[in-house]
């Protein structure tokens, strides 16, 4: 595991996972059925949020395809809610290149020009979450999202769906996001 920082302050833990039998000490050379999984933090509002809200920060996946304008499968998502009270309903939208970002608990509107970067939509239900004592995690395995990047980076939302009931959190840092991906040819 290594941890990056990006320009724009964002943490970010990136975990290197072959899926080949063969051997390489380079993940990037392995055939198509390689992959990558990338955690991410995104500092959110320590309160409430608005059905309609983004949740944190547009988040980076750095490298999430081996090349500008290649291809990837999501395999699997992991969302770490520190605060197992809340269990909410969210969605992770997902972006081929940068949109312009919303600001933290403000309602997410982008542009039509932006909304054509979206490769899709994730829905984490609350029925997802498997909680602890004090801590949750939802895991959504498989959601069949094939996507391809502009550049090599993927870039998501985390959005308080209309219909549900809006989270509330207790610290900046309750919520971690991570990516299993399968890099496609």
């Amino acid at each position: 595991m290594s941890g990056l920082n990006l320009l724009d302050g964002q943490e970010v833990s990136v975990f290197r996972k072959a899926y080949h039998s063969g051997t390489s000490a380079d993940p990037y050379t392995f055939p198509s059925s390689d992959g990558i999984s990338i955690a991410v933090a995104p500092t959110i509002t320590a309160g409430a949020y608005s059905a309609g809200d983004a949740v944190g920060e547009m988040m980076t996946f750095p490298d999430a395809v081996l090349g500008a304008g290649e291809k990837g499968k999501i395999k699997s998502v992991v969302l770490v809610d520190k605060n197992d009270d809340v269990l909410a309903d969210l969605e992770v939208w997902l972006f081929d290149s940068d949109p312009s970002s919303v600001a933290d608990n403000a309602q997410f509107d982008i542009s039509d020009a932006n909304m054509l970067k979206c490769v899709g939509i994730i829905k984490i239900a609350a029925a997802d979450y498997s909680a602890a004592l004090d801590n949750s995690v939802a895991v959504v395995p498989d959601p069949g999202i094939q996507f391809h990047c502009v550049a090599k980076d993927l870039f998501a939302q985390i959005i308080a769906p209309y219909g549900g009931s809006p989270p509330t959190y207790s610290s900046t840092s309750d919520l971690s996001l991570m990516l299993e991906i399968e890099y496609k040819s």
